[in-house]
């Protein structure tokens, strides 16, 4: 027997072809992949767990700044456990002294939105502010006495730099 691993979370591929026409075609295909233990696998010892994979594919075409929303994926998962002491955990109204009940509720939902644009060589320019560059996060002290948060503090330059 051969255990083979897997990679699992999100994933989200798509191919985006410019028409002549000027609009954006786009293949989008978000996979999401949990580990499922409710189908693991007991040998020699060992549990090997099994992946649980939700799929959705779909082709839009977009104009430049135009937005497309995929939802869906939903999952909810529900998990209950009681412990109890034997014999004393099945007395009546004093046997709820004697159990310990843990329950955890989970849901969740993908939402993706697409927006393409077209961009030129200009567009690309020094001047253009990077949305993935270092942000300015607040001291503790800012934080507690003075209140102030990621979104209240002063956006950094192009480059993570002040500007």
């Amino acid at each position: 027997m051969t255990i083979e691993f897997r990679p699992f979370g999100v994933t989200l591929d798509f191919e985006p072809v410019v028409q002549d026409n000027g609009l954006v075609k786009l293949k989008v295909a978000p996979e999401v992949s949990a580990i499922d233990p409710r189908n693991s696998l007991r040998t020699n010892g060992f549990d090997v767990p099994s992946l649980s994979v939700r799929r959705a594919a779909t082709t839009v075409e977009l104009r430049s700044g135009e937005s497309f929303a995929i939802a869906g994926l939903f999952q909810q998962d529900y998990l209950n456990s009681m412990r109890e002491v034997p014999g004393l955990g099945d007395v009546p109204v004093l046997g709820a002294l004697f159990r310990s009940t843990r329950w955890r509720r989970n849901e969740t939902e993908l939402v993706i939105i697409v927006t393409p644009r077209l961009a030129t060589a200009a567009d690309l320019g020094p001047q253009q502010p990077n949305p993935l560059g270092a942000f300015d996060e607040p001291s503790a002290i800012d934080l507690i006495l003075m209140g102030a948060t990621a979104a209240s503090a002063p956006p950094l330059g192009p480059v993570g730099r002040e500007p």
